[in-house]
């Protein structure tokens, strides 16, 4: 298909729905689809369904729901898209061992994928430039809104009142 199709800017998935024909299809099909493309699979109900290889009365907290069905490596396609993050600081996918995840093509989806928009029955991977993680840690895991000691103290009022006269909030600082 790569070769008689070189270039796809969008590939939607209508085809098998069976859980080794979706999850190939999104493996071989995700790093062909061009930048700024996009990928959709539909009918994803049959990852419930034993009749296309999905697990009844399942959920993602099931082990087997999660490495088995479609569903399941949509949720851990989010987890490799926040990879960045998963040290609990900004650490970039590549410094991660390919052992983290079965999958040996999971890199693709944090060096490629933008976006992924999960719908009922539907998943969208917009493609394009994706955010570079920093290990920037100016302020901490909070704002300081009261002198902490370690920073410079900030005015934060003109700051809040903004945000609260754009969210029209009616918290008061």
């Amino acid at each position: 298909m790569e070769e008689k199709y070189p270039y796809v800017d969008i590939f939607l998935d209508d085809g098998g729905h069976t859980m080794t024909q979706q999850r190939v299809a999104l493996e071989e099909m995700l790093p062909h689809v061009q930048p700024e493309g996009v990928y959709i699979i539909e009918d994803l109900s049959t990852s419930w369904s034993p009749k296309f290889e999905g697990i009844n009365n399942a959920d993602i907290c099931n082990e087997d729901f999660r490495e088995q069905t479609t569903v399941g490596l949509i949720h851990r396609t989010l987890d490799w898209l926040n990879s960045d993050w998963i040290t609990g600081g900004a650490m970039k996918p590549k410094q991660l061992e390919d052992k983290f995840y079965s999958e040996m093509w999971w890199k693709t989806v944090p060096e490629q994928v933008k976006h992924i928009h999960f719908y009922n029955q539907l998943v969208v991977y917009e493609k394009g430039l994706t955010y570079e993680a920093k290990d920037l840690k100016t302020v901490g895991m909070i704002i300081p809104y009261k002198a902490s000691g370690v920073h410079q103290p900030v005015d934060w009022d003109p700051i809040l009142k903004k945000l609260q006269n754009f969210t029209g909030s009616s918290w008061q600082w």
